[in-house]
This record gives structure tokens, C-alpha cells and sequence, in this order.
């Protein structure tokens, strides 16, 4: 089990291992050296929680825990079916709602270990569609972010940290002109009126 909470993850290993399944929890460190540990553990079953907070978003780990030969079930709170689409186009083989009572947890996770399904070939589809439908807006959008020179890129990115012109003037000792003259060409190549409009363009590609 792959979880920052600790409550329900002891929980739900408790459950099962009352149910006769052996579970263990590895300690979250860094993807490569957690992998290490699920690679010596050699699991049957993996259940991912995708928001493990300050660690970040997790989808990534889904292939190479597949490529381990486990199933990876993702296990979250998250509402976003793209986010869950994505896990899933990855090779996660379903998801079960964290806000579901104990039981059905335990039930959904003894469905998967026993080679059973969690959700219909329908919803799945729909769900993955849905995942590369974002996608493929996002790397849209990332189009024209890709067209800024590396001094553009550097202002927009400050922006996106929330420093105004003169920050980032004084920080890259410069003019403020020279920054307002960056920033018109970064407004021309996205297609924007305003630093807000460029910002929330950033922002929504999730560009960095």
C-alpha cells in the first residue's frame, strides 16, 4: 500500500490481514528507491493513492509497478476522472473511492487480488478517453509556451511564482523596460492580452 494517510492505510492493512492477505506498507521515500523496496517486496497487488501530498502527484509510478508484474489498483480521494483515466491509460486496472465504508474496500481490493475487475470495459474506456482528451488540450496548449526564448520562459515562470516586473528586473539586473518588453513578446506568442491571461495559460498546461 502506497498512501500518505496513515489512519486508513494501517486500517485497511489491518482488514485485510485479518482476511488472510499479506499486506505491507513501505515507507515513502523518493519514486526510484520506493520502487526498489516494491521490487524486493514483490507484490501481487499494489494499491496507489495517486495525491500523496507534498510528494506529489504519483500516475507515474503506475507503469513501472505494472512493469514489476503487479496489479496496481489506485486507491484515492481524488474526484478528477481525467486524473483516474490517466492512471488507468497507464496500466492501472481500476480505482475504488477512498470514501468508501472499510468493507467495501477490502471487498474491491479481494476482488482484484482473486483476478476480478472493478469497474465495466465501458466506464474504463470512458474514463481513459476522457485522460488523453485532456492530453492532447494540454500539449496544445504547451505549444506556444515552447516558442519562448529562455529568457521569455524565465519571466513567465516568474510571474507564475508570483513576482511582479520590478522583482524580477531587480533579481536579473535588468531595466523594468527590458522586463515589459519580454513580457509583451510573451503575451504576442500565446496570444494573450494581460499577465494574468499568460499566467492562467501556464497555469492550466501545468508548464514549468
Amino acid at each position: 500500500m502506497i498512501d500518505d494517510h496513515p489512519l486508513l492505510t494501517h486500517a485497511l492493512a489491518f482488514a485485510l490481514r485479518s482476511r488472510g492477505v499479506a499486506c505491507t506498507v513501505p515507507t515513502l521515500r523518493d519514486p526510484a528507491r520506493l520502487l526498489d523496496d516494491v521490487r524486493a517486496l514483490g507484490p501481487d497487488v499494489v494499491l496507489l493513492d495517486l495525491d500523496l501530498g507534498a510528494l506529489g502527484d504519483w500516475a507515474d509510478l503506475v507503469p513501472p509497478l505494472v512493469a514489476l508484474g503487479a496489479t496496481v489498483v489506485v486507491v484515492s480521494a481524488t474526484r478528477e476522472e481525467e486524473k483516474i483515466g490517466t492512471a488507468l491509460a497507464r496500466g492501472a486496472s481500476g480505482f475504488i473511492a477512498k470514501e468508501r465504508p472499510l468493507d467495501e474496500l477490502v471487498e474491491g481490493v479481494l476482488v482484484v487480488a482473486r483476478g476480478g475487475s472493478l469497474m465495466t470495459p465501458q466506464d474504463r474506456d470512458r474514463l481513459i478517453a476522457l485522460a488523453r482528451t485532456a492530453e492532447r488540450r494540454r500539449r496544445a496548449t504547451l505549444a506556444p509556451l515552447e516558442d519562448l526564448s529562455t529568457r521569455e520562459a524565465h519571466v513567465l515562470r516568474s510571474l507564475l511564482a508570483g513576482s511582479s516586473v520590478r522583482e524580477i528586473a531587480v533579481a536579473g539586473h535588468v531595466s523594468e523596460a527590458t522586463v515589459r518588453s519580454q513580457v509583451r513578446a510573451i503575451l504576442r506568442k500565446l496570444d494573450v492580452s494581460s499577465q494574468r491571461e499568460a499566467v492562467a495559460l501556464a497555469a492550466r498546461a501545468s508548464w514549468s
